[in-house]
């Protein structure tokens, strides 16, 4: 999931501090940027809040989350 890792990475966030603002574990996070694990509806969305995603980023990240 290289565009959610994109948009982490944009807002200046580290792992810890994106799972914590999403309430999820760093690592999850990372198995979810590095393709281990494949986010969920929720995940994507828990992610894009704590990024800031504007709402028409955050509709393609789902779009792409729902193509896995």
């Amino acid at each position: 999931m290289n565009a959610l890792r994109a948009a982490r990475e944009r807002s200046g966030l580290s792992l810890e501090e994106a799972g914590s603002r999403a309430g999820l574990s760093a690592q999850k996070v990372s198995d979810i940027e590095t393709g281990l694990l494949v986010p969920t509806p929720e995940d994507v969305t828990s992610l894009s809040n704590a990024y800031g995603v504007p709402p028409d980023e955050w509709t393609n990240l789902v779009m792409l989350q729902s193509e896995l």
